[in-house]
């Protein structure tokens, strides 16, 4: 009787181990993905991205397309920051997707190519969404949503709204 317990036990347990397995993967190279911007070893991409994948950052409006492209996008936050560390608040994840939660600490250190130009040595803290998709076990496409004005206005930028309200660190 036992020996007909553990058979019927396994033949249930296994197949719920499986689809929770497979529901797992955009997460855990979502995760991956978090730790690349982090550590900045951007040659790790390789293995959880498709070749033609697409990295979108959406507070740019702007798609970086392909591997190469896509490395380069990620590999920039690195270059600017000190002691950089992201934590993953939360993730949601299906068979093909994963949705994370992040907030990512550090000081610009260097400038940022194409915003701002000098290092303020300030601190920052972001809180963002990264979006996963993955096909055939790898990222095809993410995308980046982040909070970019409380960016900037943590490193000193000053906003200047229409009708006089103005923006800044205080």
């Amino acid at each position: 009787m036992k020996y007909i317990i553990t058979i019927i036990f396994s033949l249930l347990i296994i197949p719920i181990q499986s689809c929770s397995e497979k529901n797992s993967i955009p997460e855990s190279l979502g995760r991956e993905l978090i730790d690349i911007w982090q550590n900045g070893n951007i040659e790790d991409l390789g293995a959880i991205v498709s070749e033609n994948a697409i990295y979108e950052a959406a507070q740019q409006n702007h798609a970086y397309k392909g591997l190469e492209q896509f490395g380069s996008y990620v590999g920039h936050l690195s270059k600017f920051s000190k002691d950089l560390k992201i934590d993953v608040i939360s993730t949601t994840s299906s068979k093909t997707t994963a949705t994370i939660e992040w907030v990512m600490t550090g000081i610009q250190a260097q400038p940022i190519p194409g915003s701002i130009e000098i290092a303020t040595n300030k601190e920052f803290k972001v809180k963002g969404v990264t979006l996963i998709e993955v096909k055939d076990g790898l990222i095809t496409k993410a995308t980046d949503y982040m909070d970019v004005l409380g960016f900037v206005i943590q490193l000193g930028a000053r906003i200047e709204l229409p009708g006089g309200v103005v923006l800044e660190t205080k």
